[in-house]
């Protein structure tokens, strides 16, 4: 790359980071660069000096861009290169960058653009400043004006601002309508687009109009829509693989571009750091956390699921943090209920809170420890949640959970449950039922309450940033032609048998706890129902006779 510092990325510094493969190919026209780069370095020389290639040459023509990246895959260091182009193209231009949040734009992702920006050259208080409405005094000219943008927003309490004019307008997701209203820009980026509406980012790209009589107007990245992402974890955010045909139809004015970790090692730290960086991820994460956030698997619902009536739209939410720094659906002054699925290999539960104002059962988080035992799990909770005020608990779970944890033990899983939850100070009591549950009863029981045709049966909502495992177990669950929940990968061979967060145990845990809590009342007004036709079918044929 050190031949590309002048030409391609003014100010970079090789010595610090390599642009990695799927990053340049998002901001260069890779065939073009590699016909320079074929050329004598003395024929490269004279087509620079006499203009005949320029520095825009080099760079990608297509005006709509997507990136979709999984964790480790240099996505939001390749936003830092993009706008440091932007930067060095498009003096004084406008555009608006979308996210989900403000918090998580101050928080997340401007120290990664930082640190980006400044492997570009580009260093904050110097070359520009974010969230300041007085302009430095050595960008103004000698009359003590400051040329920025073209149409520059009056509040820059959430711009970033570039000595050249070039302006980044931040906008949130939570500003909803407010977000897509203004006046011309001149480009627009979009981050974690699989998390937002596409509606939103639609109106927004439709403001992309600013400037086309300037100068800058025939420059390639002029009214360029970049919209990165991690990939979907949800049903509502698998719009964004649709993209990668529109590319595919029109590859002359839209780019889709894939990467993972593995296209990412030096930008981890080399070879050997980037492979460890991977395994942690594997060895933390769940089975579908891996594959959907790590390796950009799409989601794909099975036509047989287990669970036809969950809607991700109703019962999925965006939870935002409150003052306390809990996530909002959660009450410390409110009981829990823990559901547990039992494996060696991967110890699970799924926490909940039933709130009675709201009649929701909040599904506000899940925990799972890996080759340890059961008490590990328990001590796990009871840490996380030490400052919980109202130390009550309700126990739920795997059937299997009665039985004693080893011929050695006369303790069995709840046992230990209780007596963890104990030495913590927490009240329990056991819900778990002593015995097998009929999969057609459990089957109908959970699509009955996700259904939610009963307007005065609890409602049940899972947390979307703290449950993302859950949610992609739910949906991945396949339904056996025999009716049961097809558990095939909780089967234990040599090949999986250090891979069984892979396996399916976060909705088995999530299926004690619905059947459970909801049941008898599910039950008995089947039974009600089915009591009702049946005297209505008698009456009918008493009046026919």
């Amino acid at each position: 790359m050190e031949n590309l510092g002048n030409t391609l990325l003014p100010g970079f510094n090789s010595s610090e980071f390599f642009v990695n493969e799927k990053q340049f190919d998002f901001l260069f026209d890779t065939i073009f660069c590699e016909w320079f780069f074929d050329q004598s370095e003395k024929k490269q020389t004279w087509l620079l000096e006499q203009e005949i290639v320029t520095s825009v040459n080099f760079l990608r023509k297509q005006k709509k861009r997507w990136w979709v990246g999984g964790r480790g895959s240099g996505k939001t260091n390749s936003i830092g290169k993009l706008i440091a182009q932007l930067f060095f193209n498009l003096p004084r231009a406008l555009f608006n960058f979308l996210s989900v949040s403000f918090k998580q734009i101050e928080g997340d992702l401007l120290p990664e653009l930082r640190t980006s920006l400044e492997q570009m050259g580009l260093i904050e208080g110097i070359h520009w400043q974010y969230g300041k409405n007085t302009i430095p005094k050595n960008w103004k000219d000698k009359n003590g004006h400051f040329k920025g943008a073209y149409y520059q927003p009056e509040d820059l309490g959430h711009c970033m601002v570039f000595c050249n004019g070039f302006t980044i307008e931040f906008r949130s997701a939570e500003q909803k309508e407010a977000a897509t209203r203004g006046g011309n820009i001149d480009g627009l980026i979009v981050d974690e687009a699989a998390f937002l509406n596409p509606e939103m980012i639609r109106k927004m790209s439709i403001r992309v109009r600013a400037n086309g009589s300037k100068a800058m107007a025939d420059n390639p990245l002029h009214w360029l829509i970049a919209v990165f992402s991690s990939a979907p974890t949800t049903l509502a955010g698998q719009w964004l693989w649709d993209k990668e045909e529109v590319a595919e139809q029109n590859p002359l004015n839209a780019y889709f571009a894939k990467s993972t970790a593995f296209d990412n090692l030096a930008g981890l730290g080399g070879l050997a750091k980037g492979l460890a960086y991977i395994q942690n991820l594997y060895d933390e994460l769940t089975r579908a956390e891996y594959m959907v956030e790590v390796l950009n698997q799409a989601l794909a619902k099975p036509e047989n699921t287990f669970y036809p009536t969950y809607n991700e739209d109703r019962h999925a939410q965006d939870v935002d943090m409150n003052a306390q720094g809990n996530y909002a659906d959660y009450d410390p002054s409110l009981p829990i209920h823990i559901s547990f699925d039992f494996n060696k290999a991967f110890m699970c539960c799924v926490v909940a809170q039933h709130d009675t104002k709201t009649n929701e059962l909040r599904i506000i988080d899940k925990l799972f420890v890996k080759w340890r035992e059961i008490d590990d799990l328990v001590e796990k909770f009871c840490e996380k949640y030490k400052a919980h005020s109202f130390k009550s608990v309700y126990v739920y779970g795997d059937p299997n959970g009665f039985k004693k944890v080893d011929q050695l033990s006369d303790k069995s899983y709840y046992d230990l449950i209780v007596d963890t939850f104990k030495v913590h100070k927490w009240n329990t009591q056991v819900k778990a039922i002593n015995s097998n549950i009929n999969h057609d009863l459990k089957f109908l029981v959970i699509k009955r309450v996700l259904a939610e045709a009963n307007p005065h049966t609890t409602r049940v909502r899972i947390n979307k940033k703290t449950c993302k495992a859950l949610i992609t177990s739910i949906l991945l669950a396949p339904r056996t032609i025999e009716g049961k929940k097809d558990k095939s990968s909780e089967k234990m061979t040599k090949a999986n048998r250090d891979k069984q967060e892979r396996a399916t145990h976060l909705s088995d845990a999530f299926d004690y706890l619905i059947y459970v809590f909801y049941a008898a009342t599910i039950l008995l007004n089947m039974s009600s129902t089915q009591q009702t036709v049946r005297k209505t079918r008698g009456s009918l044929t008493s009046n026919l006779k």
